[in-house]
């Protein structure tokens, strides 16, 4: 299995933390998307930002905090991070980086975040493509 970047690392920490603020078991799809949007600086939180996503209430896990209390993840939140590591792993990558995780929630989107975006009226595939090319 291929590391996580401290991005990554970052992001999916922010992801639990705001799991366990609102009283879920799981981490979900949407959880990893507002740690990814706690981010800045990166081509997948400025595509999700330029579409109206916004960062949730937690503030963003620093590195040096990263040792907290791990959280579980919904089925559809580990087929993403699963499909991530793929990506990463086809394009030989070295890290898995908050772009292949962006990639991996939409790869297929799950049906929190297929209903998510459209009522955004935003393409999955659209974004998805976009990413792929951004990077």
């Amino acid at each position: 299995m291929l590391p996580f970047s401290p991005r990554l690392r970052m992001a999916l920490s922010t992801a639990e933390a705001y799991a366990k603020r609102e009283q879920r078991r799981d981490v979900t799809c949407m959880d990893i998307i507002t740690g990814i949007v706690s981010l800045t600086g990166g081509v997948a939180d400025n595509l999700l930002k330029a579409r109206g996503f916004q960062p949730g209430t937690v503030p963003p896990v620093p590195l040096d905090k990263l040792d907290h209390e791990v959280r579980g993840y919904s089925v559809e939140a580990l087929q993403a991070l699963s499909a991530a590591i793929q990506d990463a792993a086809s394009r030989s990558r070295t890290l898995v980086g908050i772009d292949d995780m962006l990639i991996g929630v939409l790869s297929p989107p799950c049906a929190e975040i297929a209903e998510l975006f459209r009522a955004k009226s935003i393409s999955p595939e659209e974004l998805l493509l976009e990413v792929r090319t951004q990077i």
